[in-house]
């Protein structure tokens, strides 16, 4: 069924992200869509996306190079990819240090053509669509705007790319 592909690419791409860019890869959407099923209340989504299965899954394709990773390298290896580098960006960046409203003047630019229509996304919020479905949809893409700009925004370390996660959903409202 479509459900379970969809299941399937969500833990191959949370996976991939994982490989690319350290537990934010799961992190990030995990926080989305646990922010997202308390505000629904809709938890019949977690049945459909086979979580032990998709769990595996993702513990498969990260283990598959992590642990030789760990052979080859050592556990220091391991605690500076894992915490130095990510968590130390998190808490006390040793590297690209701003303040949280860094991207606060940064996002309007970054979101050139969309950012007028984003504005105007938001000025015209209230008027949701009568549909359940549309309705969820528009909460699924507020929640992931505002998680991930938060998210980022309380972070220490910054750059601009941090943000392209946005750029789906501010295209899309």
């Amino acid at each position: 069924s479509y459900s379970d592909v969809y299941a399937f690419l969500f833990f191959l791409a949370a996976a991939l992200a994982t490989l690319t860019k350290g537990p934010i890869g799961i992190g990030l959407p995990g926080l989305i869509l646990l922010i997202f099923l308390l505000w629904t209340r809709n938890f019949s989504v977690l049945r459909k996306m086979r979580i032990f299965w998709g769990s595996l899954v993702y513990l498969a394709i990260v283990l598959a190079w992590f642990v030789p990773a760990i052979r080859q390298e050592g556990w220091e290896y391991a605690y500076l990819i894992t915490i130095k580098q990510n968590l130390g960006r998190v808490y006390d960046s040793f590297s690209h240090a701003r303040p949280w409203y860094f991207y606060l003047h940064t996002l309007p630019w970054m979101t050139l053509p969309w950012f007028p229509f984003f504005v105007s996304a938001i000025i015209h919020a209230r008027r949701t669509p009568k549909a359940s479905h549309e309705r969820d949809a528009c909460k699924f893409l507020w929640i992931w705007w505002s998680t991930t700009f938060v998210f980022f925004s309380l972070i220490s370390g910054k750059l601009e790319i941090y943000l392209l996660p946005l750029l789906p959903p501010t295209a899309i409202l």
